[in-house]
């Protein structure tokens, strides 16, 4: 669900920029087994980057089936909030598809407006003012 549709492979080029991080733009957060890394397997993942306004930054989060319904993803979100008030950003926003209630029912918790788009009617923005 966070690439919004099915992929085929992961690319060595696309899996080395999703795990190198530039800390003056982008923030993540990788939660993993407590094992070696070649056996640890990862249970959650919440990243964000500052967008091309320079006030803003998009986030992205998703937590395991084994994992879910336990306040990992609300944790989650709230560490990726404070980075971006750290960072004096005007709102953090992120594309949620319209059937990810969980997704849904979190950001209305945090106090996420939810704005819908009529280019893509199974996506839901959700933006939150900082």
């Amino acid at each position: 669900m966070r690439f919004m549709h099915p992929i085929k492979e992961l690319t060595e080029n696309y899996s080395r920029r999703l795990a190198t991080v530039d800390p003056e733009r982008e923030f993540a957060l990788v939660l993993v087994e407590n094992l070696p890394p070649a056996e640890a397997l990862i249970g959650a993942v919440v990243r964000a980057a500052i967008d091309r306004t320079e006030r803003e930054a998009e986030f992205a989060i998703i937590v395991g089936r084994e994992l879910s319904r336990n306040g990992l993803g609300k944790h989650l979100m709230k560490k990726v909030i404070e980075w971006a008030r750290k960072k004096r950003l005007d709102a953090i926003y992120g594309l949620v598809l319209h059937d990810n209630t969980a997704m849904l029912k979190l950001a209305d918790s945090l106090g996420f407006e939810r704005y819908y788009n009529d280019d893509d009617n199974e996506v839901t923005l959700v933006r939150l003012r900082l």
